[in-house]
Formats: C-alpha cells, sequence, structure tokens
C-alpha cells in the first residue's frame, strides 16, 4: 500500500480527493508502454493489455511552441483499441466499440480549458462535461517542462464496498522539472476534478473496461495523447532531444 512519497522517478503520489474525504492507494505501476509516435503529430504513450479498474497515467512532457492554443494533454483511459475495425475476435458487436472510454483533457496548451468527454464507439465523442473543480489557469504549457496526470478511480461514497461514483481527476505540475531537467518539482495544481454518478457516464462499462467485460482483457488501454507535435523529435533516441519522460501508468483504489 503506498498513499505518500515519490516513485522511483521522484513524482509524488498525489492524493487529490483528500478534501472530498477520500484517501487513494497506488500499486501495480507500470513503466513500459507501446510509444505511438505519429507522422501526423500525435504522439501516444500507450498502456496495453493490463486490466486496472482505477488508473492513474503520470508523465513529463516538453510541448512544441506551434501547438494550437487549443490542443489538449489528453488522458484515455478505462477503454479498450481506439480503431475502426479493431481486433479480431468479438462476438457481441463490432470492434469500433470496443472503444468506450474516458478521455479527460488534462489541460490545452495555454492551461485555461480542462474537460471529460466520453468514447463509446469510435471516432465518436460526447461533448465536453466541465469539471467542478479547478485551479486553472495555470498558464502556458508551450515550450515549458510539464508534469501531467489523469486519474480514474472507482469510489464508494456510502461504505457499503461497492463502488457508486466515478472520480476522474487531471493535474499539472507548475513547476515542471528541476536540476538540469531531471527531477520532478511535484507542485500540482488540479485542473479537473469531478465525481461523476453512473447515470452521468455514457459509456457500456463503467468500473473496468469494456473489453474485459467481453472477455478481452488483452484490449485493455490507457494512454496519453499528445496531437500537434514534432514525430521526429519524439523518434528520436537523444535524450537531450526527446520532449518526454517519466511517462507512467499505476493501479489506484480508494482506501
Amino acid at each position: 500500500m503506498v498513499t505518500s512519497g515519490n516513485d522511483i522517478n521522484g513524482i509524488q503520489y498525489l492524493q487529490p480527493l483528500t478534501g472530498d474525504g477520500y484517501t487513494l492507494d497506488y500499486f501495480n505501476e507500470s513503466f513500459t508502454y507501446v510509444k505511438n509516435f505519429r507522422s501526423d503529430g500525435s504522439m501516444r504513450s500507450n498502456f496495453n493489455g493490463v486490466v486496472k479498474p482505477g488508473v492513474a497515467l503520470f508523465g513529463y512532457y516538453k510541448i512544441i511552441s506551434t501547438t494550437v492554443d487549443a490542443e489538449e494533454i489528453a488522458a484515455q483511459m478505462n477503454g479498450g483499441p481506439h480503431t475502426d475495425t479493431g481486433p479480431s475476435g468479438s462476438f457481441f458487436d463490432e470492434n469500433d466499440k470496443w472503444a468506450d472510454d474516458m478521455d479527460l483533457g488534462i489541460t490545452n496548451a495555454i492551461g485555461t480549458s480542462p474537460r471529460v468527454r466520453w468514447e463509446e464507439t469510435h471516432p465518436n465523442y460526447s461533448s465536453g462535461i466541465s469539471p467542478t473543480t479547478t485551479g486553472q489557469p495555470i498558464g502556458t504549457i508551450k515550450n515549458l517542462w510539464r508534469g501531467v496526470c489523469g486519474i480514474k478511480v472507482n469510489i464508494d461514497t456510502n461504505n457499503d464496498d461497492r463502488p457508486d461514483k466515478v472520480a476522474i481527476v487531471g493535474a499539472v505540475d507548475v513547476g515542471g522539472l528541476t536540476s538540469g531537467n531531471t527531477i520532478p518539482a511535484n507542485t500540482w495544481v488540479v485542473t479537473y476534478k469531478r465525481l461523476f454518478l453512473p447515470s452521468e457516464i455514457a459509456l457500456k462499462s463503467i468500473w473496468r473496461p469494456y473489453v474485459a467485460q467481453i472477455c478481452h482483457p488483452e484490449s485493455a488501454a490507457n494512454t496519453i495523447r499528445i496531437d500537434g507535435q514534432v514525430q521526429a523529435d519524439w523518434l528520436s533516441t537523444d535524450p537531450n532531444v526527446q520532449p518526454f519522460k517519466y511517462t507512467t501508468c499505476k493501479e489506484v483504489r480508494q482506501l
């Protein structure tokens, strides 16, 4: 059980729900991911094939200055493959329905506009849902190292050992990296926080990924996505050029 301190990269185990009366436990940490750095400028770090009913995605990124102001750093959580056809083998419905994820726009490039969307069927998103709690504006993130975090965690509000709400939280480390861009500052500001009733979430599966419900846990996916970037920088093997550090996916639950 881990509720405080930092992980092996120095990233703090955040407790953004203490004011709501809940403590989070972090475990089952993943530091290996698939780098889907596309030529169209969409940079995706995918944690595939591990079912995490509650998930926390972290990473530090340097966003290029040519990114449009409206572009987001997004955490795609509790979902599956985001393709029109997907993997073969569904006995229940078309594979484009496997996406079924919670898409959290942690912040836009100028640090003013977070949101959540539901993607029940790829590539059709719901309208963006505003937070109930936010520390925005946080200032521009362009050309600066900044940490980002996206959390989805099931919450039991009446202590009957069954979840009845989902908390979705976004946060930005506005201090970025110190000591020559190597050490997280851990000056986190919540950019999005909202506790959702199941009736507010327009997905097929809420407490755990839909693909796990239909016996395809190998297709579970959690992703940090940043569009409008330069592929060559992200594909570089030079750590002084690479605009990403410390990308990680942790399982998280309410204590």
